[in-house]
């Protein structure tokens, strides 16, 4: 992330993630994020219910690990999440990642799309949706 960062002209602590899948690696990655300067006002984590909000049923469980990065953004939807987003690190499921919300996203936009064995987009679709991909 650093290292894509500095390639696009970017500051850490001005960009918005979005982190789609929130299981061990998702969760663990997106406090690493934290920790590496990413303000947690500006990370969203998406999981197969939404976003990863404050005001979530399966939350209220205070000792539910994904209470650490819950948000207080109203936003719902990983559709909504990634407009204007400058990170996309995706450890979810394939093509979960629509050429519509690529586009959505700030400039020189970061996709990090991981989806195992198909990524969220993939490399040939994310280039003609975007050149600055």
């Amino acid at each position: 992330l650093q290292n894509a960062l500095e390639i696009v002209k970017k500051n850490i602590e001005d960009i918005k993630v979005v982190v789609s899948g929130c299981g061990a690696a998702g969760f663990t990655c997106a406090k690493y994020f934290i920790t590496l300067g990413v303000k947690p006002e500006n990370l969203i984590a998406c999981d197969i219910k939404g976003v990863v909000h404050k005001g979530r049923e399966d939350l209220e469980d205070k000792d539910n690990y994904l209470n650490e990065i819950a948000t207080d953004s109203s936003v719902r939807t990983l559709q909504d999440a990634i407009k204007d987003a400058d990170v996309f690190f995706g450890l979810s499921v394939g093509g979960l990642l629509k050429p519509e919300m690529l586009k959505s996203m700030n400039r020189d936009p970061l996709v990090f799309a991981m989806a195992n064995p198909n990524p969220e987009i993939g490399y040939y679709l994310a280039k003609e949706t975007r050149s600055d991909v």
